[in-house]
């Protein structure tokens, strides 16, 4: 016990707390001179967090102590460790250490217990967590206490027009069709067949492949086969533009009725599924019927001035004959008899879709956050954000990612929680965190205020404050001076230099049930000068941002399609906000953000989400991109390829326009705050030292953890150097890791 020194108790005091026993002071565990007390960042985000890593040994009545919590809690046991000191000036007790003893390490020895000692609770608790996806529905925290139900908003889904784009076209096998086969004796009769076409592409589930010889054969044909129509029972009014286009020739193979007629021919039907024939429109008329040997067809037609087509109309392309038909009842006569080879037809289908408003519900960015961990830590002031955070929380303002609206699928298509095939909002933490540092460049930090912990999020800028917050030196004679570090050691932190960048969504831009060629919220990637290895920056987001793919979920609501599923019903889709003037909030658009109107993608009147492009997500990480290129700032990040529409070019207010598949100059990106240079060196951390570590600083109004600020220190050359912390073990000497300021 060469480490125990009770003459100190005086002046130095340790104790342990759990919730179901009282306070215990103990003596000083064993070891917590010499373990690894560190400042780190968080893995994987930018906050800071003290954590102590190298185990300590605890007897008498703190051992006893810790076996009584873990007899009762096991390893979920929270005991926290405090240590208090006395100021050496004015004598009060001041907090120098607190954090949580980690019962999963715990070991039983002879007289005393070895355990591990982490400064953070709370990032323990969110780092087991974090991968868990979670119902936000759902009133029980994980460990089973009641929680009240979260309460969604309301957004006003304009709904954005589709430009819709199908393709029919005949198959190589298709190219002959010889089932056209009429024969009869009692007058009149009609006959046709349909061409046969198969789809190529499709935004339209209406559209159908049509097969070879579907033969439809009457006295006057009043109603259709629905096997011979390439659009089937219409939903609701559209204006369809339509081009056919039709070469083939004709081989009569019997030919005995009068009066033929040959022609080629479009067929309106109505009446829902019975099909009744409503028009004809002929498109090709074969001039002499008796002379059509080897006769060419050939269609080039467009629809002008085409009647809408209605609910529950549809339409079929047929090759049509009708004469007259003479011969006994039961021993028919007269014959038509035609083939027709070296097909080749195309139908193209376009329409400027539009689906009436709906109104969804919808959830805050900080809600969905709150509600996360509350259902993790059964707390509801776990967070701090003034990037999520509004007005109406408390906050002086709303956050830049605040009104960033998050719905999903089955909101989308108006779904609510009771009916029987609902399926709830679901995300995890993780997913969270990954989605709004990709579209915001938000990230994490973790913060005491006082004896509680936090999370906190903001933009990353929020961590690397351009202030001095620390400065290594003493006041000597009432001014301070520097005092140079020691053993300086620099290197290069390869992470920070990205070869290629790919930016935007995991999700966007492909569909099954549309073509998506319009869609921009989808995946590019770039490339950067850095040529000497390889590694990519991922700045994806878990959750949607693309209109089309949303919109597609949006006109399949429930009350017209109650069973049907979609590829989108648990998807989440964020949706760029504005507050109405009622407390319906409405979808952002370009006028409220842009000088001018976008350009490069289907009717920009309605088109929303548009500073979520990946290239304005691009331009918001552009002091993480830079911090490897500050020596490139002539040069270029070059665009590779994308999911989407790439033709997409923006102007935000007061700011350069770009385009989606665009290329920008190094030096027209914000600016980086630090270059990827590590420097190490010694320097002792007295308690003086450790109180400004823990402490804040006031800067413009807003209180900054210092260890967010930059450190100011006298180098090996004896120049005044800047850096941002990136890691420190104050014990013993003080081993600092610095990454260089970017001046």
């Amino acid at each position: 016990m060469g480490n125990v020194n009770p003459t100190l108790r005086n002046r130095v005091r340790y104790t342990l707390k759990n919730k179901n026993f009282k306070p215990l002071e103990i003596t000083e565990p064993i070891g917590w001179k010499d373990d690894d007390k560190e400042f780190a960042k968080i893995k994987g985000y930018d906050g800071m967090f003290t954590n102590f890593s190298n185990s300590l040994k605890f007897i008498g009545e703190g051992k006893d102590y810790i076996l009584l919590v873990d007899a009762l809690e096991d390893i979920n046991g929270d005991i926290r460790l405090t240590k208090d000191v006395r100021h050496p000036k004015t004598d009060k007790w001041e907090r120098s250490y607190d954090g949580f003893l980690d019962l999963s390490t715990l070991e039983e020895e002879d007289n005393f217990v070895t355990v591990k000692f982490n400064a953070s609770g709370l990032e323990k608790l969110i780092k087991s967590r974090e991968s868990e996806q979670l119902e936000l529905e759902r009133t029980d925290t994980l460990d089973g206490v009641e929680i009240g139900p979260i309460l969604p908003k309301k957004v006003a889904l304009n709904g954005r027009k589709i430009f819709l784009k199908s393709l029919l076209e005949v198959l190589e096998v298709d190219k002959v069709s010889d089932g056209f086969r009429r024969q009869a004796s009692d007058g009149y009769n009609e006959g046709q067949l349909a061409i046969p076409v198969t789809i190529n592409y499709e935004s339209d589930d209406l559209i159908h492949t049509v097969q070879k010889n579907v033969f439809e054969q009457a006295g006057h044909i009043t109603t259709g086969q629905p096997a011979g129509m390439f659009y089937a029972n219409n939903n609701k009014t559209k204006d369809l533009k339509i081009n056919i286009k039709v070469t083939c020739k004709i081989k009569p193979r019997s030919i005995s009725a009068s009066n033929i007629i040959m022609r080629v021919d479009l067929v309106r039907y109505g009446g829902g599924e019975d099909f009744n024939l409503l028009t004809r429109t002929p498109l090709y008329v074969v001039p002499n019927p008796y002379n059509m040997d080897n006769h060419i067809i050939n269609v080039d037609y467009t629809t002008t001035n085409f009647p809408s087509l209605l609910a529950g109309e549809s339409l079929g392309l047929y090759w049509y004959g009708s004469g007259n038909f003479s011969g006994a009842l039961f021993n028919p006569n007269d014959y038509l008899y035609v083939d027709f080879e070296e097909t080749v037809a195309s139908i193209n289908i376009e329409e400027d879709s539009f689906y009436e408003k709906s109104i969804s519900n919808v959830l805050l960015p900080y809600e969905v956050c709150n509600r996360l961990l509350q259902i993790i830590t059964g707390r509801t002031d776990a967070l701090y954000s003034e990037a999520l955070g509004r007005t109406d929380l408390g906050y002086a303002e709303d956050g830049p990612a605040s009104l960033i609206g998050m719905t999903h699928g089955h909101w989308i298509r108006d779904f609510q929680e009771g009916d029987e095939l609902y399926k709830k909002f679901t995300t995890s933490l993780k997913d969270f965190f990954t989605s709004f540092l990709a579209t915001h460049n938000l990230t994490v930090g973790i913060e005491k205020i006082g004896f509680k912990e936090r999370i906190r999020i903001e933009e990353k800028k929020f961590f690397y404050n351009r202030n001095v917050t620390i400065k290594l030196g003493k006041v000597i004679n009432g001014k301070f001076e520097y005092i140079q570090v020691n053993k300086v050691k620099r290197s290069k932190v390869i992470e920070h230099y990205y070869s290629s960048l790919e930016v935007g969504y995991e999700k966007g831009g492909e569909y099954e049930e549309i073509n998506g060629l319009w869609e921009y919220n989808a995946k590019s990637t770039f490339t950067t000068p850095i040529n000497r290895l390889k590694n990519p920056l991922q700045i994806l987001s878990k959750y949607r941002a693309d209109l089309i793919g949303q919109e597609i979920a949006r006109r399949k609501p429930k009350k017209d399609f109650p069973t049907e599923d979609t590829n989108y019903d648990k998807d989440i889709f964020l949706n760029d906000l504005k507050r109405g003037i009622t407390d319906v909030f409405e979808q952002r658009v370009w006028t409220d953000d842009f000088d001018q109107q976008p350009t490069g993608t289907y009717d920009p009147e309605s088109a929303t989400n548009l500073r979520l492009s990946p290239f304005n997500m691009l331009l918001r990480h552009g002091s993480t991109i830079t911090s490897g290129l500050t020596k490139n700032l002539s040069e270029f990040i070059r665009y590779g390829s994308t999911t989407g529409n790439s033709n997409l070019k923006t102007k935000l207010i007061g700011k350069p326009e770009y385009a989606e598949n665009g290329n920008i100059e190094i030096s027209k990106l914000e600016k980086a705050r630090f270059v990827p240079t590590l420097i190490k060196f010694e320097y002792p951390v007295d308690f003086e030292m450790t109180q400004i570590l823990v402490g804040s600083s006031v800067i413009l109004g807003k209180t900054i953890p210092n260890v967010y600020g930059l450190v100011a220190f006298k180098n090996e050359k004896g120049e005044i150097e800047k850096g941002y912390l990136d890691n420190l073990k104050p014990n013993n000497k003080g081993n600092w890791e610095i990454l260089k300021f970017n001046k």
